[in-house]
């Protein structure tokens, strides 16, 4: 078993135990030496793998830092459109060459869908009613 990322098992019955190697015919100083030279490239294997963690730790810190920084900014974002939803702003077009973001795409006029459901009843206090569903109201998209 040379090559650590690349082991094979030896075909046969499946019921024999598996060794690494005969070590039966070798004397005292052969196995000796034979540990030491196994002890030595664990820990070189070791170091390697110690120094792949760390490295592979930093890149996730840095990763989920930029995933929070990125969140935080989307979340932004959402939170302007909306209330520029509220404030009647909502046909409003970014300026050429400004970066439009990432709602750019649903803040343009479109052509209304067909609606696919009609509101019977609100109850008050409801989701719904909080929401600004009426009675009579036309559903033309779920979710945004």
């Amino acid at each position: 078993m040379n090559n650590i990322h690349a082991p094979t098992v030896p075909s046969g019955p499946t019921t024999s135990a598996t060794t690494n190697g005969h070590h039966g015919r070798l004397t005292f100083a052969e196995l000796n030496r034979k540990k030491e030279d196994i002890e030595a490239e664990l820990k070189t294997l070791g170091s390697v793998l110690d120094s792949v963690l760390r490295t592979t730790r930093a890149r996730v810190i840095h990763l989920r830092n930029d995933y929070n920084d990125l969140m935080a900014t989307i979340e932004k974002h959402i939170h302007e459109h909306f209330a520029s939803l509220q404030d009647g702003d909502d046909l409003e077009v970014p300026p050429a060459g400004r970066n439009s973001g990432i709602l750019s795409d649903h803040s343009t006029t479109q052509s209304l869908e067909q609606p696919f459901a009609k509101v019977n009843s609100v109850v008050p206090g409801s989701p719904a009613d909080s929401a600004g569903l009426k009675a009579q109201d036309e559903i033309r998209n779920f979710g945004y």
